[in-house]
This record gives C-alpha cells, sequence and structure tokens, in this order.
C-alpha cells in the first residue's frame, strides 16, 4: 500500500505547489550566477592619480588636432579586413599612425593598429581579427613626441556602415 502511494505522490497537485516554486528559485539563482560570474566588470584602475594626470595629455591632444585642423577619414573592409585612413589638415604627414578600435562592452576585444604611409596623407594595415559591431575609435600618431601628439576621436558601427570622418573632441 505504501508503494502505491509514494509511485502517485508526484502527481498530487499539492506537491507541485511546493516544489515547483523551490525548483524555480534554485534554476533562476544558478541563472543568476553564471551571468555575474561571466559577465564580470572589469577591475577599477587603483593608480587614480596617475589617471588624473593622463586625462590632461588626452585634453592636451584635442586642443592640439583643434587648433592644427587635423581630420581623418576612415574605410574599415570588413570583408578584406583592410583599414585605410586619409588625413586632412596638416603640412606634415607622420609616417605611422596608431588606430584603436575599443569595444563598448569588453575590454578584451579592443584592438590597435599601427597605420603605414602608403602616400601622401593615405595610411593603410589589416585587421587582425574579424570586427563586427560598433567601436570606438582613436587615431593618433605613433613616433611623435608628447606636446606634438594630437589624437582624434569617433565612433563606429560596422553593422550600419564601414566609413567614418574622426574629428577632434570638443570640450
Amino acid at each position: 500500500m505504501t508503494e502505491l502511494i509514494e509511485k502517485k505522490t508526484w502527481l498530487q497537485p499539492w506537491f507541485w505547489l511546493v516544489m515547483a516554486p523551490l525548483m524555480l528559485s534554485i534554476s533562476t539563482s544558478l541563472a543568476f550566477v553564471y551571468i555575474a560570474v561571466s559577465g564580470a566588470d572589469q577591475r577599477v584602475v587603483d593608480d587614480y592619480y596617475t589617471e588624473g594626470k593622463a586625462i590632461n595629455h588626452r585634453f592636451e591632444a584635442d586642443k592640439l588636432a583643434l587648433s592644427l585642423g587635423v581630420g581623418a577619414g576612415v574605410q574599415v573592409d570588413t570583408i578584406s579586413g583592410e583599414v585605410i585612413v586619409e588625413l586632412t589638415g596638416l603640412d606634415y604627414f607622420p609616417d605611422s599612425l596608431s588606430l584603436y578600435f575599443s569595444h563598448p562592452v569588453k575590454s578584451t576585444e579592443d584592438i590597435t593598429l599601427q597605420l603605414k604611409k602608403i602616400n601622401t596623407s593615405r595610411y593603410r594595415a589589416d585587421l587582425t581579427k574579424a570586427l563586427k559591431g560598433r567601436w570606438y575609435l582613436q587615431l593618433s600618431p605613433t613616433q611623435t613626441a608628447p606636446e606634438k601628439k594630437w589624437r582624434l576621436v569617433g565612433e563606429l558601427d560596422l553593422n550600419l556602415k564601414q566609413a567614418i570622418t574622426l574629428a577632434p573632441e570638443v570640450q
């Protein structure tokens, strides 16, 4: 008789009224633990003083780019992996440029390209991996004294377009 009762316990509605919320809370908490561990935020910088000083250099680079009238057109070919940059507004064009692709969410996806001059104001590099989605771009000369280093910034969404015009960031 007890075997008959035990076999039919899971068929009783009161059993599910008690067990369903427990099983739901366990599965939900496991899902939240997975999300918390896999999507953890990046660590905060410990040296705030150095970071604070570095922001002044960025402001100076933006002001220099604005005073020089520097601009750039960036084209990213997602099929061939080629990046072309066309600089404008300079009297002297550097031999190489640094183009930093910053992912808005995952810092592990960030890449830096060294662009080589192919003619007077045009630079080229190949992507090291396929890119898709939205990216923040930062362009600056590679081998320049800190007081002559300018910076251009912009945001590129490769889902919508593959070209962007970079300009100095205005505060």
